[in-house]
């Protein structure tokens, strides 16, 4: 079995010291019983990328009475102990909630373009090997 990521430690130990279900947290979150599940099992780490939103990062957070900021690190989108997260956070809380909504959607996209492009450096290096290993000699 694959090892766990540090936010399905923290967040099964937190259902773990209230004797919550997934299906509590699911209700509590405001989310689908299934994508909690999907979040939560360890077999969804043989994916390249962390398999949780930050929204639902978000809405776990709420329903745990856990900052949103130290879920969205543990979820792997903020670094931990950063002045700049710190900064960014302070600003968050002052936005509206359509505009705080916008800023997740933003992040996100950002998020997803760093993605695409570390994949496409990992496909092109990966060729790069590819080319190099095929004979020139004929």
């Amino acid at each position: 079995m694959a090892e766990q990521t540090p936010f399905i430690r923290f967040v099964v130990a937190k259902l773990d010291e209230r004797s919550w279900s997934r299906n509590k947290l699911a209700r509590e979150a405001g989310l689908s019983n299934t994508l909690v599940h999907k979040i939560l099992s360890p077999k969804n780490l043989r994916e390249s990328y962390i398999p949780i939103s930050q929204r639902a990062c978000i809405r776990i957070a709420k329903a745990l009475a856990e900052p949103p900021e130290k879920m969205l690190a543990l979820g792997g989108y903020l670094p931990f102990g950063s002045d700049r997260v710190d900064e960014l956070a302070s600003l968050a809380k002052l936005l509206e909630e359509d505009r705080f909504e916008t800023l997740l959607r933003f992040a996100q996209f950002l998020l997803d373009q760093q993605r695409i492009e570390r994949s496409r450096e990992q496909v092109k290096a990966e060729n790069n090997r590819r080319e190099r290993s095929i004979p020139t000699s004929i």
